[in-house]
């Protein structure tokens, strides 16, 4: 039994939080760099975690301002935490400019995230099984990624299931655009990185808080990538919604 709240009632939760921060006036200046820089930090360490690396906020902060620190520059742990640090200023940018997330931007996000890491492809699509295939999901066959690709750029009814997409809350939106991103795993690797970090910024530009998972949630995200849409969208939404408290709380 799936102790989680629905992903509709935390939605509107989440929604009632929102707007009390709006009526509160939000934040500026350096409230609201102290608490982007605070995010972006968590926001790292918990898609390192989701991939199954073992960091510390210490190796975070050090690796970012470039200090002496357990990892050297050169490691891929390093480079793959300036790695994601780039995606996610190049999502906050895209949001301020209103620009869409379609096909293109998932691959700029991939590209931002691994064009410093060795044995990469930054941005270009599989032509393979995926390596960070997902167990429970089978993954449409390399021939078919083009297709479904060129078909998230114009129609997302299309691609992420039989519900129509504009009636879904904009978590549960989400949700869908995350695991079917997951499902169709564009790109040899890091997939699952590139489908969080994608989803995040359909939710930033709608005004909601981004997915933020941490370490210990890596094996429940997992089995829900595997099971139901809606067994996802409950883990989904309630880490949306943790993620906005906990920031809130500071």
């Amino acid at each position: 039994m799936n102790l989680l709240p629905s992903p509709h009632h935390l939605g509107q939760r989440l929604d009632l939080l929102l707007a009390e921060r709006i009526l509160e006036g939000g934040l500026r200046g350096a409230q609201l760099f102290q608490m982007r820089q605070r995010r972006d930090e968590h926001w790292i360490l918990g898609l390192l975690g989701l991939r199954g690396l073992h960091v510390t906020l210490d190796d975070i902060t050090t690796c970012l301002e470039r200090r002496p620190g357990r990892f050297l520059p050169r490691q891929p742990e390093a480079r793959l935490i300036q790695g994601v640090r780039k995606a996610i200023d190049d999502i906050d940018e895209a949001v301020d400019v209103g620009q869409a997330l379609d096909a293109d931007r998932v691959r700029e996000i991939h590209i931002a995230l691994t064009e410093k890491l060795e044995g990469q492809e930054p941005g270009t699509l599989r032509c393979s099984s995926p390596w960070d295939s997902v167990t429970g999901l089978v993954h449409p066959g390399a021939d078919l990624v083009p297709v479904l690709m060129k078909r998230f750029s114009h129609d997302f009814d299309l691609v992420l299931g039989d519900e129509p997409f504009e009636e879904l809350h904009p978590v549960d939106q989400g949700a869908r655009i995350f695991g079917r991103l997951v499902l169709i795993a564009p790109f040899r690797d890091f997939n699952v990185l590139v489908a969080s970090l994608a989803a995040s910024q359909f939710l930033l530009a709608r005004g909601y808080p981004p997915f933020m998972p941490k370490s210990c949630d890596r094996e429940n995200v997992d089995l829900d990538l595997g099971g139901s849409d809606v067994e996802l969208a409950r883990r989904f939404a309630s880490i949306v919604f943790r993620g906005f408290v906990a920031m809130r709380a500071g």
